[in-house]
């Protein structure tokens, strides 16, 4: 093997290497791109998390109310009728 055989196959092998670590640096890009959108989402997801939580709180208070007047009518739905009426 002469020096110009192996500078040919050392260019081949330094091209083929320089093709794989740009493949590589894509590939992480692209996938550090789907994981800050995936983060994002998480973020968005606690935060509606969140507000269904108060609107859970208010819509249990709602149910308390309604179970009372549930309770009130089976008991006496002549006096529920009339509060109803008012």
């Amino acid at each position: 093997m002469n020096f110009l055989d192996w500078m040919n196959m050392n260019m081949i092998i330094d091209i083929a290497f320089l093709v794989f670590s740009a493949a590589v640096v894509w590939k992480m890009r692209s996938c550090s791109k789907i994981i800050e959108m995936h983060k994002q989402a998480i973020v968005e997801m606690h935060g509606n998390i969140k507000v269904i939580d108060d609107k859970s709180n208010v819509n249990s208070e709602n149910i308390e109310t309604t179970k009372e007047l549930l309770n009130a009518t089976i008991k006496n739905p002549l006096l529920a009728k009339r509060n109803l009426k008012k």
